[in-house]
């Protein structure tokens, strides 16, 4: 605990890695869909420290997040192809409860034979909860964005 006229400092760290495999079930000369799995991993850390009084906490969560979803592409022609995915993770078991939801639509211009260009939008949204004896805390997070990328096949 901390006394009312504490100066804190505080630092939040969030990694996020993610793989993923897609199953292409549909393939037509104009596209895919296919199911993904994969999985998200959370590496969530938090440090309160007051320097004046000797105080510090910190706690920290690693959350493996197994997904599934749909991912597809339609190409319109062989230069301009649109792109899309949904993937959901939700799970509550004894001490931990734990959301994820990742979407993403966008478009892909090819420039060269392994050299795109794309435009999309992005909605990532992470619900995770821990409660037992030793921690007690909640964590949401959400992204929502545009993304302006190059994109490279080899």
């Amino acid at each position: 605990m901390f006394p009312f006229d504490t100066t804190i400092d505080s630092d939040f760290d969030l990694a996020i890695y993610k793989i993923a495999y897609t199953w292409s079930f549909m393939q037509r000369d104009k596209g895919f869909l296919g199911l993904t799995v994969g999985l998200y991993i959370a590496d969530v850390g938090t440090k309160i420290e007051g320097q004046a009084i000797g105080e510090r906490e910190d706690h920290g969560v690693t959350a493996p997040l197994p997904v599934i979803g749909l991912r597809g592409q339609y190409d319109f022609t062989d230069k301009l192809s649109f792109r899309g995915s949904g993937e959901i993770f939700a799970l509550e078991y004894e001490d931990f409860s734990g959301s994820l939801y990742d979407l993403y639509a966008g478009f892909d211009y090819r420039i060269f034979d392994h050299v795109e260009i794309g435009v999309g939008i992005n909605s990532v949204r992470m619900d995770l909860g821990i409660s037992n004896d030793n921690f007690d805390g909640n964590f949401d997070w959400q992204y929502d964005g545009g993304l302006l990328f190059f994109k490279f096949d080899f």
